[in-house]
């Protein structure tokens, strides 16, 4: 939208020196020059993230959707101004992992490093820098010793549990 300068008989938008000769009313001409000054409006686009606990609070702006916002502002010089907010909004992450080792054993994957069972949490930042959790429920599986007393005839083979043997011992 073109403002228009429309004051002692000038009729213009364009920015410059014009110039306008009018009557004075003893019949003399009398020359008006206007040096017009066109100062620019605004139309900025902002693209900016925050993580889903966060705020955007620049520019005027208090959000924390995601969406396209706008702002009407006006510059030094009064004229009008518009700022548009394109917000992404990342997600955080709380992410429980069910694992099971064996007595003897170390859980060492996803920045763990442990032996005991229950709950452990991992503090990380997401590629957008924002917070998130990671829960390890461990379980941790016994270890067992058990004998086995068994009885076979001389010429059998013992064959269960995983044992193949004639031996005895």
């Amino acid at each position: 939208d073109d403002e228009v300068y429309a004051q002692f008989g000038f009729n213009t938008s364009e920015a410059g020196y014009h110039t306008q000769t009018l009557q004075r009313e003893n019949g003399c001409d009398s020359v008006i020059v206007l040096h017009l000054l066109v100062r620019p409006t605004f139309n900025d686009t902002i693209i900016a993230g925050i993580c889903d606990n966060e705020t955007y609070t620049q520019f005027g702006f208090n959000v924390s959707e995601q969406g396209v916002y706008t702002q009407h502002l006006q510059s030094i010089h009064g004229c009008d101004s518009l700022v548009t907010l394109n917000l992404i909004v990342h997600p955080t992450f709380i992410d429980t992992i069910m694992a099971e080792i064996c007595y003897n054993e170390v859980y060492t994957q996803n920045g763990f490093d442990t032996y005991v069972a229950g709950y452990h949490t991992q503090h990380l930042q997401s590629i957008h820098g924002c917070d998130s959790i990671i829960v390890l429920n461990l379980s941790v599986r016994p270890l067992f010793r058990d004998s086995i007393t068994a009885e076979i005839c001389d010429n059998e083979v013992y064959n269960q549990y995983g044992f193949t043997t004639s031996v005895a011992g």
